[in-house]
């Protein structure tokens, strides 16, 4: 008879890294069927929507910037420890350093996509502002 397996560190991280996945491609899909219901809509409808999300992109700018920073302290991290150092972390069974660099890559895939969630923010406030510059296009060709 099988013995149920505990989960790992890595079961927990693709688990996480999953719903934060999921999380985003959800936001996604929402908002590709919002912006396919504002064609129709009125322009005070889109700009309504567009100050929605700037506002939520204002009152998140602080953190947006902290987890840049984060990414970006990764990066260099990476850059600097270098594969013949990870190497030599490995043959030496050096666990604290191994372990702190798995915590590290482990935040920094999460912020990733925390990321990519803000530039989807950014990314739909150009959609709206596209928009409505079109209907004002639009607008004063039919006058």
């Amino acid at each position: 008879m099988a013995t149920p397996t505990t989960p790992t560190k890595a079961d927990e991280l693709k688990q996480k890294l999953q719903n934060h996945l999921e999380q985003a491609k959800q936001r996604l899909e929402d908002t590709k069927r919002e912006f396919e219901q504002l064609k129709n809509e009125d322009q005070e409808t889109i700009r309504k929507k567009a100050d929605e999300i700037k506002q939520r992109i204002e009152q998140q700018k602080q953190r947006a910037q902290d987890v840049r920073d984060q990414v970006a302290g990764w990066l260099r991290e990476k850059k600097e420890q270098g594969d013949e150092a990870i190497k030599s972390w490995r043959q030496k069974r050096q666990i604290q350093r191994l372990e702190n660099r798995a915590d590290r890559a482990e935040e920094y895939a999460v912020n990733a996509i925390i990321v990519a969630m803000m530039d989807a923010d950014d990314a739909e406030v150009a959609m709206l502002d596209a928009l409505q510059a079109r209907l004002d296009a639009d607008a004063a060709l039919a006058a």
